[in-house]
């Protein structure tokens, strides 16, 4: 399904998308943030498809409507299937289980299952060599020239969307993408992203309960370990060391006036 992007600003693209029903609307806004970059070794892996196994490594945040949260570690396990002529094969897939959420993959997206009422789910793919592709423009064009609107070996992507069966849920998703990807040498182009945030408390009962399936396109570097942050310019920092000493001084100082 195609999504319609509107572009306010370098730092940030939103998106919002309404999905209406007799009984009830759902809408969707993508924002991507474009502050904090992360370099990427390597390119894309040839086959871009993205497995569970993949994604071992990656850190989800999970923050719940009672005020409670956890975090928990994508793991990959092997499985083995046997066939009814008594044939096994076997393969690598993963997950994340922790005390009230549990995640899965399917072949393209993530099933959640949730026993709390969960108000928004973070997922950090930056120790996973795996990264969001979340632009529907393709990296090359028909006659093989780049169309500088997607990082080249990405193909192309989509944003956050909810399976048809979860599609309208009643209320309002947020999905966030942070930590936006560049290829070493080269400027981000505001397709790949390392993390994902996903706001559900506009929906009914300030979150999302039970079972839902998502997705959001992944692709696979050909490196695993082939992202690393890039520390912030010297001048940047200091700026925001002292915007920090200012806001300390303030505190201080509104202390110092309600004593008196």
């Amino acid at each position: 399904m195609k999504r319609f992007y509107l572009s306010s600003g370098a730092a940030v693209a939103a998106l919002v998308l309404s999905s209406l029903s007799t009984a009830n609307a759902s809408t969707i806004s993508i924002v991507r943030h474009n502050d904090a970059e992360v370099e990427m070794v390597g390119g894309i892996r040839d086959d871009t498809s993205t497995y569970g196994s993949d994604l071992a490594g990656a850190r989800i945040y999970a923050h719940y409507a009672d005020g409670t949260s956890e975090e928990i570690i994508w793991e990959s396990h092997a499985r083995t299937f046997v066939e009814p002529n008594g044939e096994t094969w076997s393969t690598t897939e993963g997950g994340a289980s922790g005390t009230d959420i549990d995640l899965s993959m399917t072949w393209d997206g993530f099933v959640v299952t949730t026993r709390n009422v969960l108000s928004y789910i973070t997922i950090d793919l930056l120790n996973a060599g795996v990264v969001f592709d979340t632009t529907t423009t393709f990296d090359y064009d028909w006659m093989g020239n780049p169309t500088n609107g997607s990082t080249l070996g990405s193909s192309f992507g989509y944003g956050f969307e909810y399976y048809d069966e979860y599609e309208p849920l009643p209320g309002h998703t947020t999905a966030s993408y942070y930590g936006v990807v560049n290829e070493v040498g080269e400027e981000a182009v505001g397709d790949l992203y390392t993390t994902m945030t996903v706001d559900f408390s506009g929906m009914e009962n300030n979150g999302i309960f039970g079972d839902v399936a998502f997705r959001s396109d992944l692709d696979a570097l050909s490196i695993t370990d082939g992202l690393s942050q890039v520390p912030l310019p010297s001048s940047l920092s200091l700026l925001l060391l002292g915007l920090g000493g200012l806001g300390l001084r303030q505190r201080h100082l509104n202390r110092a006036k309600a004593r008196a």
